[in-house]
């Protein structure tokens, strides 16, 4: 058996019936690890890498969840998931060290406020990937271009954070991506003409600062972009937003809405 403890949280691995202990709560380990609604004070353990065998890691609704987000995550070879909703006290960054995760194919960052620095490059290592979402975080810095190697992609998902740059050209080579959000971001530049290229793609965009040519109009660009989300809102006050009807009308919501995002086994 190995046990370690960080405050009041212990990791007890046992070969034969591992349990795992979080946030003061202990929990049946069976390849699953899933920890939810505590608002316990604690921090998630350096040791979380003695599990050997953990798939899921999901924080939901964990309020009193402390600290930084340790980097040991990336010993953790068999993590197939990995999700924290509604964490605001966690803070630091991304470890570049989830670049090494190979197996993930959902990484996911919902309400963590603090959760600041950039998007690791390494990311774009990930090709089993199918769901990458950050919304309402303080990640900043651009968008990598390394994560155009995520061919697997389905869902991707940038949203309410300081994110900034360009969409990566190589978002081009996503021929899985079915959803693709930017919403309340300071992304800017044109929308890549590649994307028209994806046939299942729709772009759900508001409240940032993308543009489209008039010659974008004429290809299939402009199909890929979901119409109930206001098209392009540049929220650039006098400048002109030309609908995706091809009008010279400007397009500014005040009250934009954004079709919700895919459900996640």
């Amino acid at each position: 058996m190995l046990s370690s403890s960080n405050h009041n949280i212990t990791v007890t691995v046992d070969l034969t019936n591992p349990v795992v202990r979080f946030l003061g709560t202990e929990y049946q380990y069976d390849s699953t690890d899933v920890f939810e609604n505590n608002d316990n004070a604690g921090t998630i353990p350096t040791n979380i890498y003695l599990l050997t065998s953990l798939i899921n890691f999901a924080t939901f609704n964990t309020s009193g969840l402390t600290g930084t987000i340790p980097s040991e995550f990336g010993l953790c070879s068999t993590l197939q998931y990995f999700r924290i909703h509604t964490a605001n006290s966690l803070s630091g960054t991304v470890p570049s060290e989830f670049g090494l995760l190979t197996q993930l194919t959902h990484f996911r960052f919902t309400f963590v406020n603090s959760l600041s620095g950039t998007i690791p490059s390494e990311l774009g290592r990930l090709t089993l990937l199918t769901n990458f979402v950050f919304i309402n975080t303080s990640v900043s810095g651009t968008v990598p271009s390394e994560l155009g190697s995520l061919t697997s992609i389905v869902g991707l998902a940038l949203m309410s954070s300081q994110i900034s740059g360009s969409i990566p050209s190589e978002f081009g080579h996503f021929s899985n991506l079915v959803y693709f959000y930017i919403y309340g971001t300071p992304i800017s530049g044109a929308i890549p003409s590649e994307l028209a290229l994806l046939a299942s793609l729709t772009m759900y965009l508001q409240n940032n600062y993308l543009t489209m040519t008039q010659n974008d109009y004429s290809t299939s660009l402009c199909d890929r972009i979901d119409q109930d989300s206001g098209c392009l809102e540049t929220w650039i006050p006098n400048q002109i937003c030309y609908k995706c009807d091809g009008s010279n009308s400007p397009s500014f919501s005040q009250t934009p809405s954004v079709s919700p995002l895919p459900s996640e086994p």
